[in-house]
C-alpha cells in the first residue's frame, strides 16, 4: 500500500487532464476496470489471508502470534478495497469533487463505529470488521460521486 501511495502522486496530472478533456468514456472504464480488479482482488486476497494468511503471520512475527484465519481473510480483503481508494481519490482530485473525499470518509467513519459497538465480542474480528466496511463504504460512496461527477459520455 505505501508503495502504491508513493506511486499513486503520479497519475494526479494525466487524470486531471483527462477530466478536462472531458474523456468521460476512458474514466468511467478506469473507474470500472479498477473496481472489477479490486474486488477480485479482494475475493482472492480474502480467500489467501484465510488459507495461508495465519501461517504467514507466524513465519514473520514467530508462532503463537497470528490472528485467526478470518481475521487475516478480512483484513487481506480489506487492504485490496483500501488499494481502489487510490484510485478513487485521484479521480475525485481530477474533478476538482474533494468535498465528496471528506464526506465519504465520514459516512464510512461512522459505519465503521457502529460496527466496533455491535459485532463480535472478539476485539480483533471487530476491529478487522469495522476496517473493511470502513473501506467498502467510502469506496462506494467515492465511486458514486465520481459517476455523479462526470460529464456526459461521447457516443
Amino acid at each position: 500500500y505505501l508503495i502504491a501511495l508513493g506511486l499513486a502522486s503520479r497519475g494526479t496530472g494525466p487524470l486531471t487532464r483527462l477530466a478536462a478533456s472531458g474523456n468521460e468514456g476512458r474514466l468511467r472504464r478506469l473507474r470500472t476496470g479498477v473496481a472489477a480488479v479490486g474486488l477480485a482482488g479482494a475475493l482472492i486476497g480474502g480467500l489467501l489471508g484465510w488459507w495461508i494468511g495465519p501461517a504467514l503471520v507466524d513465519l514473520i512475527f514467530g508462532a503463537g502470534v497470528a490472528p485467526q484465519a478470518s481475521v487475516v481473510a478480512i483484513v487481506a480483503a480489506g487492504s485490496a478495497v483500501a488499494l481502489m481508494g487510490l484510485v478513487a481519490v485521484l479521480l475525485l482530485v481530477a474533478r476538482a469533487a474533494t468535498s465528496a473525499i471528506t464526506v465519504s470518509w465520514v459516512v464510512a467513519f461512522v459505519a465503521a463505529t457502529a460496527v466496533l459497538l455491535v459485532a463480535s465480542d472478539d476485539a480483533l474480528t471487530r476491529v478487522a470488521l469495522a476496517f473493511i466496511v470502513a473501506e467498502v463504504v467510502s469506496r462506494a460512496l467515492m465511486f458514486a460521486a465520481d459517476r455523479r461527477s462526470a460529464g456526459p459520455v461521447a457516443p
